[in-house]
């Protein structure tokens, strides 16, 4: 028997049942990767000023009790492409309409190449206190097919940059069953994350989204992309 609950629409959550994270869409990207089907935006930056006016008003029109945040993650889309001004605005806003607890975790998400030292100070005295860095792969090749925009040697120098910036939260994003990825490759790009020694890291296996280059130029299950043995060999391999 299902029982259904009716639940009154004038009655208000409690302190407690109130969302303590937050998560920020910023949709702005230098270029778009031949794997992605979020919701960003090319060649616009001009308008990222005008977003984040727009962002700030729905910061104030969305529901509060002063809940204090948790959790904040600044997602996307390329963040690291805001400001530290527009993003300094946008965590004020935050802590003025929810208030930020202190202990709260506030990420950043970033691509190589688009950090430096000075730049990643200033977010960490904004209150900036992990970076989720998108490396992908370290193989030079499979980045250029992807269709990012940086170099293995970008990400060595933006890990390096977000380490003498004084930050002690660094999460790597990698990808498998990649078009023409090897085990080996997969292992290479495995080794050499560990040996940056991030305290995490985020892997994905590649979907094909109907909508993007990949997913026209390729076909689940077939060459040139990995068998799905060999998929579940390489997320094994990562666990």
């Amino acid at each position: 028997m299902t029982t259904i609950q009716i639940i009154d629409p004038t009655s208000s959550p409690t302190l407690r049942e109130w969302p303590s994270a937050l998560y920020l869409h910023i949709p702005f990207c230098p270029t778009h990767c031949h794997y992605c089907d979020f919701a960003v935006t090319v060649g616009t930056t001009s308008l990222i000023e005008q977003y984040v006016q727009y962002l700030l008003q729905e910061i104030e029109l969305t529901p509060s009790q002063g809940q204090p945040l948790a959790s904040v993650y600044f997602g996307g889309g390329t963040p690291s492409l805001l400001t530290p001004q527009q993003l300094e605005r946008i965590l004020l806003a935050l802590d003025h309409h929810f208030h930020i607890a202190k202990t709260a975790e506030i990420t950043l998400e970033a691509n190589p190449g688009t950090l430096n030292k000075r730049t990643l100070t200033t977010f960490q005295h904004l209150g900036i206190n992990r970076i989720s860095l998108g490396v992908q792969t370290f193989d030079e090749t499979m980045l250029k097919r992807l269709g990012r925009n940086h170099t293995v040697q970008d990400t060595y120098e933006a890990v390096d940059a977000i380490r003498r910036a004084g930050f002690t939260n660094l999460s790597l994003d990698l990808m498998f069953g990649l078009p023409e990825q090897t085990l080996a490759n997969w292992q290479t790009s495995l080794t050499s994350a560990l040996a940056l020694a991030p305290e995490h890291i985020s892997a994905y296996d590649l979907i094909l989204e109907p909508t993007t280059p990949f997913g026209r130029a390729f076909q689940s299950g077939c060459a040139p992309l990995p068998t799905e043995e060999a998929t579940i060999t390489m997320y094994l391999d990562l666990i």
